[in-house]
């Protein structure tokens, strides 16, 4: 009976054990997690990554990588994460460029946008700013415009990539001020505003968060904002609408995604966390203060937002021939 006894305390006790490993196993993050950007370092999507990923660090004790993935628009850094295992260890900031814009602009972006991904939350919401260089003779959108009528594909801008809200941003104002301006895509927010300064391209839609410490510093002339209201970082700059182009409205968005399978318990947890992270006074003031408007919601939220942005740009996209084979 005593030996009964001591097996049947064994087998307790490595079931507790057992239990515990379990309990241990299914915990989440239990390893340092990648958190891909599709944009270059030092632009919007970048930094709102290391504003969330470096919370989410503090908050789970692992670290969440920032890898910047550059190219075709953000195509090569979504097609990474499309291809990566679904255990939530690879998410993406992602932007309106990857989900909303480049199924609609490609034929073979390497993804499929609803199969392939599970959206988790969206994050920030930030108008567009049209800027060109402070030493420049274009001082409102009216110079701008007079000038493009004037001479048709002498005025470039940058963008920070095909399928970019800024892209888009700049075929919108073609379109609607019936004007010709050339498209010039680079790898991110950073290195179009350095060919702004250097006189490559004459303007440049760029996100109001990463534009706005270059306007302040006086480098940056700020034409007018995408947003349907003035911003209240650039109370005396017009939007667009109200500069001559009534109904003019093109803000982006920026949210974290995760692969398609990724267990749904992962999204959620996430999901609640970082809403938490961009709810608390210090950092939404701190995304306020960057030109950013604190979102979050749930991840039906999320899709819908991106299901409403694909509906909307479809037929900029279609009649104004971007479609890339």
């Amino acid at each position: 009976m005593i030996h009964l006894a001591k097996i049947a305390a064994l087998i307790g006790a490595a079931c507790i054990v057992t239990s515990a490993s379990s309990v241990a196993a299914s915990a989440y993050p239990a390893e340092p997690v990648r958190l891909i950007v599709p944009y270059a370092a030092g632009g919007t999507t970048d930094l709102l990554a290391r504003i969330v990923g470096q919370k989410l660090t503090e908050k789970y004790g692992q670290q969440f990588i920032i890898e910047n993935r550059t190219g075709a628009g953000g195509n090569i850094a979504a097609t990474a994460l499309a291809r990566a295992r679904p255990n939530g260890y690879t998410l993406m900031m992602a932007s309106i460029g990857q989900f909303a814009i480049n199924p609609l602009i490609f034929s073979k972006p390497g993804y499929d946008a609803e199969r392939d991904f599970k959206p988790v939350v969206a994050v920030a919401e930030v108008p567009n700013v049209l800027v060109t260089n402070a030493q420049s003779d274009i001082e409102s959108l009216e110079d701008l415009l007079k000038r493009a009528k004037g001479s048709p594909d002498d005025i470039a801008f940058a963008s920070s990539g095909n399928g970019s809200s800024n892209h888009l941003a700049g075929v919108l104002l073609s379109r609607m001020a019936n004007v010709q301006l050339l498209h010039v895509p680079y790898k991110g927010s950073a290195p179009g505003l350095q060919a702004l300064y250097s006189g490559d391209v004459q303007v440049m839609f760029d996100n109001l968060s990463s534009a706005l410490p270059h306007i302040q510093s006086g480098r940056l002339r700020a034409l007018g904002t995408t947003s349907s209201a003035r911003p209240q970082q650039l109370p005396k700059v017009p939007t667009i609408a109200e500069a001559g182009l009534p109904t003019y409205e093109a803000s982006a968005w920026f949210g974290i995604v995760a692969p398609g399978e990724t267990p749904q318990d992962i999204a959620e947890q996430l999901n609640a966390d970082i809403n938490a992270i961009i709810q608390d006074k210090s950092v939404a003031a701190q995304l306020i203060n960057m030109g950013m408007t604190p979102m979050g919601g749930s991840t039906e939220q999320f899709q819908d937002r991106i299901a409403a942005d694909m509906k909307k740009w479809e037929p900029v996209v279609r009649e104004s021939k971007l479609m890339v084979n």
